[in-house]
């Protein structure tokens, strides 16, 4: 399992740097929500530092390098490699 913590996302670093207004919306979120921001951040500062490999989706016959979709936000680099159609797919599925 990979450690590594980070602040701010480079989104949230470029727009504080120009606007303030952008740091006070984040703060307003829902626990929830900044929960699930740390979480992807984290996942996708380990990828352009080298410590996680983007991999193809997981489903079969499926090569198209994917994106990662959390089971558990509380383990932010145990993620499903899922294609956009799939991760999409998937949600539809879940959350109908």
């Amino acid at each position: 399992m990979v450690e590594l913590d980070i602040r701010y996302c480079d989104k949230c670093i470029v727009k504080k740097s120009y606007n303030n207004d952008y740091i006070k919306q984040q703060r307003k979120k829902s626990e929830w929500e900044l929960f699930k921001h740390k979480a992807r951040c984290k996942v996708q500062y380990a990828i352009r530092s080298g410590k996680i490999k983007r991999e193809k989706c997981k489903i079969r016959d499926c090569d198209v390098l994917a994106e990662a979709h959390h089971e558990d936000y509380s383990q932010p680099y145990n993620v499903v490699w899922l294609c956009k159609q799939h991760h999409t797919e998937y949600h539809s599925k879940v959350l109908a």
